[in-house]
């Protein structure tokens, strides 16, 4: 028996979905990917199955902002500024953004030793003022 587009591409978002969280506007654009590549019909079968995946709380820009923040934080270490504009680029609202970082306190500086701290071992060696120089466009890549 045949699946139609709808239980089609709720199969894809789900695989989508396995390898990590995504926000609505990267399922949005898998989803439109997939429709375009098979040739599947129905404009309102990816707002239909987009819908089903909220109900379902599989997609949930909130959740999905504090869960990446955690994750940056532990393992690469970021400013505001560049945490900013990676969700606003992900399709976070800017409201959203704003929000998560207005309830939440963000020690900076301790994030900047602690990514300095991971790169420092590469600057021993190097001349003073060439150190500082590579550290602070080190932390200004990094959004610090």
């Amino acid at each position: 028996m045949d699946k139609g587009p709808y239980e089609t591409l709720l199969g894809r978002a789900f695989f989508f979905l396995k390898i990590r969280q995504r926000t609505e506007k990267e399922m949005r654009a898998y989803l439109q990917k997939v429709v375009e590549r098979t040739h599947l019909s129905g404009e309102d079968v990816v707002d239909r199955v987009v819908l089903r995946l909220k109900e379902l709380k599989y997609l949930n820009d909130e959740s999905f902002v504090n869960s990446h923040i955690s994750s940056r934080m532990s393992l690469k270490p970021k400013g505001k500024y560049a945490l900013q504009q990676e969700l606003a680029n992900k399709g976070i609202a800017e409201g959203d953004i704003e929000n998560y970082f207005q309830s939440h306190n963000i020690d900076e500086e301790a994030l900047a030793k602690k990514a300095l701290k991971k790169r420092w071992h590469l600057y021993k060696n190097i001349d003073h003022h060439k150190r500082e120089k590579r550290a602070t466009d080190f932390l200004l890549r990094r959004g610090f």
